[in-house]
């Protein structure tokens, strides 16, 4: 079994599944018009769980260099909020 890549950081303090700058979602997904995280969800209220390391659950991003058929083979990822959008920082275009 393949062990999905961890969100190593995260400063988007804005969303429900981020605690201390941790991602606690079960998994994300990253891709669509860029390498954008479509698991952020803005909220006040925390939903993290803290025994919770949050992985890449999906990537759709196919011009990334970490890409194999959907899965992303980085060691992890940094998430960060830029021009109004949590973006996986850890894209590397092939």
């Amino acid at each position: 079994m393949t062990k999905m890549s961890e969100i190593r950081d995260c400063n988007v303090d804005q969303c429900a599944y981020n605690k201390d700058k941790k991602c606690n979602a079960l998994a994300i997904n990253i891709g669509g018009s860029g390498p954008i995280c479509h698991t952020f969800v803005k909220a006040a209220a925390k939903c993290a769980k803290p025994a919770v390391t949050a992985g890449v659950g999906a990537c759709k991003m196919n011009d990334c260099h970490f890409n194999d058929c959907l899965s992303c083979t980085a060691s992890g990822i940094d998430v960060h909020w830029n021009n109004n959008q949590a973006i996986c920082d850890t894209f590397k275009s092939r």
